[in-house]
This record gives structure tokens, C-alpha cells and sequence, in this order.
């Protein structure tokens, strides 16, 4: 199997900094998911992403919301078809889709508001 390549994770092995009731929401059903022995486990996972983009899309924070006017789902749907397929033929990014891809990125995980800035800042400093 794949994990006879990669370690196992042990949630007794974090560090007491990182103690398991400090670490982000989904991270220990995540190195349970890692170390599962079986494919049945990682279908069931990629088989719920569906469902897990819904409910992200609904429950955006208002800032996260306000980043573009297209859903959490089509910006998702963008990136798993034409962005692909855009990268595998071009074989680079333009700003515009760095642009989106960070869009996707600050709506699905962690918020930082000086990102968007960045990039932002960064398109002036190209033009």
C-alpha cells in the first residue's frame, strides 16, 4: 500500500503546542483519513467533497463572501476543469488566474485579508 512509503501520524506525537484540541477543525478526521488502511476510506472522503463545498459555500464569513461575485462551487468548478486544463496545455498561470486561484484559496481555508492586497499591489507594480 502507499502508506508502506509514507510515515503514519500519530496524534500522540504532536507536539503539546500543537495538542490536538489546538489544531484546526478537520485535521484529526484528516490524520485518521491519512492512516486508514483501506481505498474505501479516501472514496468516501472524495465522494463527500460535494457535499463539504455546499455547506463551506453557504456558511462563507461576510468578508470571505464579498472577495468575488462568483459562488465558492463555480470558482471551485473553474479550478478542477479549466484551470486544469489551462495549466496542463500552457504550462503557466497568468495573473488573472493567479488572481482567481487566490480568490478559491482565501474562500475555502484560512482568511487573510492583506493577500488580496498583495496580489493587487502586484498587478499595478506589472502593468
Amino acid at each position: 500500500t502507499f502508506q508502506h512509503y509514507f510515515k503514519q501520524i500519530n496524534l500522540s506525537t504532536i507536539p503539546d503546542c500543537m495538542a490536538p484540541d489546538k489544531l484546526r477543525p478537520g485535521v484529526e478526521a484528516a490524520i485518521k483519513l491519512w492512516n486508514s488502511n483501506t481505498t474505501a476510506a479516501w472514496e468516501d472522503a472524495l465522494n463527500s467533497y460535494s457535499d463539504c463545498k455546499s455547506v463551506l459555500s453557504e456558511n462563507l464569513s461576510n468578508a470571505k463572501s464579498k472577495l468575488s461575485k462568483e459562488s465558492f462551487i463555480k470558482t471551485d468548478s473553474w479550478l478542477e476543469t479549466t484551470l486544469a486544463k489551462s495549466l496542463k496545455s500552457d504550462g503557466e498561470i497568468t495573473f488573472d488566474q493567479l488572481t482567481r486561484l487566490m480568490v478559491w484559496k482565501l474562500q475555502r481555508g484560512q482568511f487573510r485579508a492583506t493577500l488580496m492586497g498583495l496580489i493587487k499591489r502586484k498587478r499595478v507594480k506589472l502593468d
